[in-house]
């Protein structure tokens, strides 16, 4: 079709709408001639290729660099909800086999933020007919696993020997009065990338101040760097929500990470809908809610901090008290704010739970 094909996708893609389309109308007729040039030039040279393959999986990412503030949300969102059809169809028309097309199991995956996935739901017919399938870290087991095989991937011998290593000769014992094991899962949000970073960011301190091993004053200079992080990721997430989130977590400064109804209420006041702005700090683990005595679920996405919601309504009716919410650690070192759910030096205040508990 006359493209660059050293080009990258986006810019190969840009190629073929300018040579068919200048307008509405002939971008139907540029979507036409590229499905007609899928179906009867590209599909069976592809079918050819992949046949002696017993599985294909076709892996899509990164689709949230163009999701940035500013940007047509309900365009983009059809453009996703469009990819989705299409990945469906696409498995459906390799599974179908002639005499000269031999049948391939190919499975298109497509990756999305949560909370691009519930802007996108917004703008969809039959958005309970999508059936995703979230990507959760309950295993503290399996994502402390990934901090252990990365360091025993350069280590000359990968063994249990290695990963034991990581504990008692890169970090120290201890951090904040956790076990230093315990406190990457209590400080970073459950996700590879988080654990790494934090690992990575401590590490990198120790070795600027010529530590033999990672100590605790390393880690509480690196918790901010990570802290800064999860809270940028945090905003980006926010720019399609049309408010403000960095005003919004300042007025968090300072405070205690527990904290009641009453006082997110007070943060909340100057905001022009607080009850959504509520919701979505909730299901972006931001906020974390008491559902059992002392026992505080932050959780990912909105079918979940509704169903968390409903379990934290039922133990303020029961225990006669209002509501009670928890900021996440991986956002309270930026913003200052309190790690009331530690033990402090002197001993004399003892937290509900220590470890942050996440459903995602």
């Amino acid at each position: 079709m006359g493209v660059d094909r050293e080009g990258d996708l986006s810019s190969r893609l840009d190629e073929v709408i300018s040579k068919y389309a200048n307008d509405e109308q002939d971008l139907r007729v540029a979507a036409d001639t590229l499905r007609q040039n899928f179906s009867q030039r590209l599909q069976p040279v592809l079918r050819r290729a992949l046949r002696n393959y017993e599985h294909v999986a076709v892996l899509i990412d990164n689709l949230d660099k163009t999701w940035e503030k500013g940007v047509d949300y309900e365009s983009l969102s059809h453009f996703l909800l469009s990819l989705l059809v299409t990945a469906g169809r696409i498995r459906s028309d390799f599974e179908k086999s002639t005499k000269d097309k031999p049948s391939v199991d190919v499975t298109l995956t497509i990756f999305l933020r949560t909370d691009i996935y519930d802007v996108m739901t917004k703008y969809a017919r039959e958005p309970d007919k999508i059936n995703p399938q979230m990507i959760q870290w309950h295993d503290e087991e399996l994502l402390i696993r990934v901090l252990e095989e990365r360091y025993a991937a350069n280590r000359k011998h990968r063994s249990s020997d290695a990963v034991r290593g990581l504990w008692s000769e890169i970090f120290c014992p201890e951090v904040h009065g956790l076990p230093t094991r315990d406190y990457f899962l209590w400080r970073a949000l459950p996700r590879p990338r988080d654990i790494v970073f934090l690992g990575n960011a401590a590490l990198t301190t120790a070795i600027d101040r010529r530590h033999s091993e990672v100590l605790a004053q390393d880690f509480a200079f690196a918790e901010k760097a990570y802290s800064r992080f999860a809270v940028e990721a945090l905003l980006v997430e926010s720019e399609a929500q049309g408010f403000d989130l960095e005003a919004i977590l300042f007025e968090f400064a300072g405070l205690d990470a527990t904290i009641s109804a009453a006082d997110l209420a007070s943060v909340l006041s100057s905001t022009t809908d607080p009850a959504a702005i509520e919701r979505w700090l909730v299901r972006t683990s931001f906020l974390g809610l008491e559902t059992r005595d002392g026992s505080f679920v932050h959780v990912e996405g909105e079918s979940e901090a509704r169903k968390k919601l409903k379990a934290a309504n039922r133990l303020s009716t029961r225990m006669e008290r209002e509501l009670r919410y928890r900021v996440h650690p991986a956002f309270r070192p930026y913003l200052d704010i309190g790690d009331d759910d530690l033990l402090l030096e002197d001993g004399d205040h003892v937290p509900e739970n220590n470890v942050a508990q996440v459903d995602s």
